[in-house]
């Protein structure tokens, strides 16, 4: 089943340029309205129809013009139904165990989104937001999406975007969305947050840009290491309900399969939170564009100065933790000593598994672009240089790193 609602408050209309339309009358407070001034020109009769309002057709539609870093022209919201797929944040070139929000596996060859440092954990990519893909909005009026998701087995998904122009060439964005799901087996249950905030900002000559985003992810997955093999638990009619089937970590969480919940006893928990700053100016060619009544700049760039900076912190974690009460768990010291040669105390002490890596990033990036058609800014020469500063805290050592990176794009 899915629910949307898409509603969007009622506010003057703005043309790109920052111009009012008209919009109907409506009197001032204090001030007596148009048809009261009529009905008084014509020797005080009342011509006042109460509830009757001309309105224009304007008013009540709205276009939302949607970019990216990349984007040269604006683009509107899909709202085609035929690949739900888009929609959907595990894409259908991915394979997983069928559990929605857990570790899933392209089948399509994929190049780096980025040049540089790389912590290496990519299972649960799918889940988390980029800020290399974040969209920014020119909307006339504030504009409010809400999506309600509910799949088999109580998996959730809560979508919430809103987005305003503050000042004609400013815009802001908010974006949220929580996936949850309890999962099939027994410690399976992810619980996935993600939220973000988008500013756009354009000068009024269009030769300057202002790009700010604030990201936000975490991702906890539940891990069970697969069921136990000791029987045959898939068709003994016992363990109908498969929450019961018992696994080979995790314990017994019973009573913990609250979608909002965030208690992870066995599992993975990352986070990470990105802050970007990207600021563009431009030289080139101002031109305008003269109608009736407005008047919109246009501005043709053929050499492009690009600086970027970038905050990234970010946290992996996977625990196996002791526990009693609604949750009993004592992690299995011969499992992870065949597997992962992980030494633990004997069974039935009390001992858990905690691997931790942490990273923090500080880039600094310096690009120029050159526009050999000034008609078609999709064609381009880019050169640059980044700095990236990296710290890590992991169970082995703190490392202290740096990369000096130079790159070109035609």
């Amino acid at each position: 089943m899915l629910l949307t609602v898409v509603c969007f408050a009622q506010q003057p209309v703005r043309r790109p340029g920052g111009v009012r339309l008209p919009t109907t009358n409506t009197p001032t407070p204090g001030q007596p309205s148009p048809v009261d001034n009529r009905g008084a020109e014509q020797g005080g009769r009342d011509t006042t129809i109460s509830g009757v309002e001309r309105r224009e057709y304007g008013d009540d539609s709205l276009r939302v013009e949607v970019y990216s870093f990349t984007s040269v022209r604006p683009t509107t919201f899909d709202t085609l139904v035929r690949d739900y797929t888009l929609r959907f944040p595990i894409p259908a070139t991915h394979i997983y165990l069928g559990n929605d929000g857990a570790a899933t596996r392209s089948l399509l060859f994929a190049t780096p989104q980025r040049t540089g440092w790389d912590p290496g954990f990519h299972s649960h990519d799918v889940y988390k937001w980029r800020p290399e893909n974040t969209r920014f909005y020119n909307t006339p009026k504030p504009y409010t999406e809400l999506g309600y998701t509910l799949a088999s087995g109580q998996a959730q998904i809560i979508d919430l975007l809103h987005t305003q122009n503050i000042k004609p060439y400013w815009n802001v964005a908010f974006q949220y969305r929580l996936f949850a799901s309890p999962g099939t087996f027994r410690n399976q249950k992810a619980n996935h947050r993600n939220y973000l905030i988008s500013s756009w900002y354009q000068a009024q000559n269009k030769r300057y840009n202002n790009y700010f985003v604030i990201l936000n992810n975490k991702v906890q997955a539940g891990e069970s290491g697969g069921i136990l093999t000791d029987k045959d638990y898939l068709n003994d009619p016992i363990f109908d309900i498969r929450p019961a089937v018992p696994t080979q970590i995790g314990g017994n969480p019973s009573g913990a399969r609250n979608l909002f919940s965030t208690l992870l006893t066995t599992g993975r928990l990352e986070k990470d939170m990105n802050v970007l700053l990207r600021q563009q100016y431009d030289f080139g060619r101002k031109d305008s564009l003269v109608t009736d009544s407005t008047v919109i700049p246009l501005f043709y760039p053929r050499v492009r100065f690009e600086h970027t900076f970038r905050y990234t912190k970010s946290s992996y974690l996977f625990q196996d933790l002791y526990a009693t009460g609604s949750v009993i768990n004592n992690p299995d010291s011969t499992y992870y000593k065949n597997n992962y040669g992980i030494t633990l105390l004997p069974n039935g002490a009390a001992d858990s598994v905690i691997l931790v890596d942490q990273w923090r990033e500080i880039s600094n990036d310096f690009s120029v672009y050159q526009f050999p058609d000034a008609n078609n800014l999709q064609q381009y020469i880019k050169l640059g240089a980044e700095l990236q500063l990296l710290k890590g805290t992991t169970s082995k050592a703190s490392p202290s790193l740096y990369n000096i990176i130079a790159h070109g794009e035609y």
